[in-house]
């Protein structure tokens, strides 16, 4: 016999068969199922026992039995690390009848009806796991277990990737939980495969696989890395050059580098500029160098710059003189390392002094000078 429970706002309950004060039997159960045996049927009770007729036949609760539906599942675990993975088996038994369904709860949730499912939980915590299991002769029991302190494998390495130049090397994970066993594949690269925070130098990029064991408990969970080993770094710098003009720009072009260093001096002492150009007003020798995720190297390539541009101080601007008077002008080379020839013209004004650096004219007269290069610096100045 099955009772219908249509109570409503409350999830406790106390059945009593019976006499309260002598009950043949209670159930807590929210549809509590029991089973009577059938008698012959005299029209009272010589016990005096409460009765109910259905049937032509009477039915005694002092005849009343504990259900034979019991409720009973087992928990395996399968694995644990990332997550709880377990699996969960019916053991419910009906010596009277058959077992038709199930439903599995989660801390009250429904989440399978299935006999024996497999339950993953990856959230730490406590957890209440219940099976409700229902036989064909309409009656329902329910039992729970409790999962309590549910943790996981909290280890998290510091990225993806890792970027190093070549020839350099990384720690793999600096923040490591000495609670674990560490164990990392494969080996090439690596200065110890068993240490929590390896130093990995490959020569070509490489993916690491860390296993992660947890003792207490006997929980694993994989991890992986990837290294890349950046290209060797490369650059198209301008060649030596020689020029006549003040001012010249050096560049270095790579699709590797992610700075770039310019010096005069071989050591790097006195960095001159910070940008992949360089503008030179001097002639020497300079040396560019790059740099792999900041980490500078060996200068790539020197650039010698021979600069002949001729330079000539003007010691004043047009002159105003009267007519038939003369004038006498002094020039001087910016460089006196500089060979430089002289030649006034129109030759016709001057007084004296062609081909010199003091020229005597009468009137006005451009000037044009030249080294042995043949480099023209066209400048001029007039008298009237």
């Amino acid at each position: 016999m099955s009772f219908t429970n249509q109570s409503t706002g409350s999830n406790s309950f106390q059945w009593v068969f019976g006499s309260i004060d002598n009950p043949v039997g209670t159930s807590q159960e929210t549809k509590p199922c029991i089973y009577l045996f059938r008698k012959q049927a005299p029209t009272r009770s010589a016990s005096g026992g409460t009765r109910f007729a259905s049937s032509g036949y009477l039915y005694y609760f002092r005849d009343f039995i504990t259900t034979s539906l019991q409720p009973l599942f087992a928990i395996d675990t399968l694995s644990c690390g990332d997550s709880l993975v377990l699996q969960l088996q019916d053991l419910s038994i009906d010596t009277l009848s058959t077992i038709s369904s199930w439903q599995w709860t989660l801390n009250g949730a429904l989440f399978s009806q299935e006999a024996s499912p497999v339950l993953v939980i990856d959230a730490p915590g406590d957890y209440q796991i219940g099976l409700s299991v229902t036989a064909e002769s309409g009656c329902q029991q329910a039992t729970f277990s409790i999962v309590e302190d549910v943790l996981f494998i909290s280890e998290n390495l510091p990225a993806d990737t890792l970027r190093i130049c070549p020839g350099a090397g990384v720690y793999l994970n600096p923040a490591y939980q000495p609670q674990y066993g560490y164990s990392w594949s494969p080996e090439e690269g690596l200065s110890d495969p068993a240490f929590p925070n390896p130093f990995a130098s490959p020569d070509t990029s490489t993916t690491y696989t860390l296993l992660l064991t947890d003792p207490e408990h006997g929980c694993t969970a994989h991890r992986q890395i990837h290294v890349a080993v950046n290209p060797p770094l490369t650059a198209a710098v301008t060649p030596d050059t020689t020029t006549c003009e003040p001012i010249i720009t050096l560049s270095a072009m790579s699709s590797t580098a992610t700075r770039y260093l310019w010096s005069s001096q071989p050591d790097f002492s006195e960095i001159v500029s910070i940008e992949n150009t360089l503008t030179v007003h001097q002639p020497g020798i300079y040396l560019v160098s790059s740099s792999c995720l900041m980490m500078r190297v060996a200068p790539l390539d020197t650039v010698t710059v021979q600069n002949h541009a001729v330079e000539i101080l003007l010691p004043f601007q047009d002159t105003i003189v009267c007519l038939g008077d003369t004038v006498t002008w002094q020039l001087a080379s910016g460089d006196t390392t500089d060979m430089l020839s002289v030649q006034w013209s129109p030759d016709a004004l001057l007084v004296t002094g062609q081909g010199t650096w003091q020229p005597w004219v009468q009137s006005g007269s451009p000037r044009r000078v030249c080294s042995g290069f043949r480099c023209l610096l066209p400048t001029s100045m007039g008298a009237a």
